[in-house]
């Protein structure tokens, strides 16, 4: 198995880069005393870069996944929990639906 090749970027490309991603996907703090005038440093990333790689799930999916989980646990669930957890899952069913 072999390593991919990287490339160097130029200090150019990379202020590029971090000046078109600056405000909507990361916050970029330009040329504080810490490092030098022009030279950006990532501060913090935004709902917008959490939402755009899948790190801020969508109200489908967090409803999906609850879902998923309740199903599993009434397939899992011994004879006296089971008709509980139908219900549960009946009631937010009929909830998510209304929504």
């Amino acid at each position: 198995m072999s390593l991919p090749v990287t490339t160097q970027t130029s200090e150019v490309d990379v202020s590029r880069a971090l000046n078109a991603l600056d405000g909507e996907y990361i916050c970029v703090n330009w040329g504080s005393r810490h490092v030098g005038p022009g030279i950006g440093v990532i501060v913090g990333i935004t709902p917008a870069a959490r939402r755009a790689v899948g790190m801020w799930p969508a109200a489908e999916n967090v409803t999906d996944r609850l879902f998923a989980a309740l199903d599993e646990h009434v397939e899992n669930a011994d004879p006296e929990s089971r008709p509980k957890l139908i219900k549960i899952h009946d009631a937010l069913s009929g909830t998510a639906r209304a929504l």
